[in-house]
């Protein structure tokens, strides 16, 4: 003898008859698989942009870090076929440039750097005035100190390299050469290397 299933009253049945139908719907089961795939899809895209803004974050920080690095104080690392193997940067070279050019100097940066290949040596200071015109007014007291007359320099004269004129003096530590470009005056001190070819290199360097 069968025995008969219990029936189902009210909400009950309805909840249990609800159910079979979404099992047996093939349209039902579909419109699950959609939303499951949506789903997925939405978590692959949020976690594809959030990849982006980290990328692109860390790209603009990379390159505000060269442009804060190259803006202040940045050196480089050849001069023509000579290598850096010294320099010195920030506060410390602000005080020894200073000690050259002389009191009561604008400069908002600088550093001094030191090349070398072979027999070579060349010592590079370089000063970063507030503005070009200011760079320029350095350079003229620069020349008006040493035409003066300067135990240290002598023999002061102008040179064309290029188009350029640089200013040169015979003193210890080597020749001497000197010139102002944009808002930086740049002086060297050349030691067992072609001196105009030096130059020229530090035109484009600087």
């Amino acid at each position: 003898m069968l025995k008969q299933r219990p029936r189902l009253k009210g909400a009950s049945a309805k909840r249990n008859l609800k159910s079979m139908e979404e099992r047996v719907n093939p349209a039902t089961q579909v419109g699950r698989a959609r939303r499951k795939g949506n789903t997925g899809k939405w978590i692959m895209m949020t976690f594809s942009i959030i990849f982006v803004v980290v990328i692109a974050v860390s790209w603009i920080a990379t390159n505000q870090d060269r442009a804060t690095s190259q803006s202040s104080g940045h050196v480089p690392q050849n001069l023509g076929q000579l290598e850096l193997v010294k320099q010195i940067t920030g506060e410390n070279a602000r005080a020894e440039i200073g000690k050259m050019h002389g009191k009561g100097i604008e400069m908002v940066d600088g550093y001094i750097a030191e090349y070398s290949h072979n027999q070579s040596r060349v010592t590079v200071w370089v000063a970063e005035a507030p503005s070009e015109p200011d760079a320029f007014s350095l350079l003229k007291q620069m020349v008006d100190r040493i035409g003066a007359g300067n135990q240290a320099f002598r023999n002061l004269r102008a040179i064309s390299v290029g188009d350029k004129e640089v200013f040169t003096a015979d003193g210890s530590g080597g020749q001497h050469y000197f010139y102002a470009k944009d808002n930086k005056v740049i002086w060297l001190a050349i030691q067992g290397a072609e001196p105009i070819g030096v130059v020229k290199a530090a035109l484009k360097t600087f």
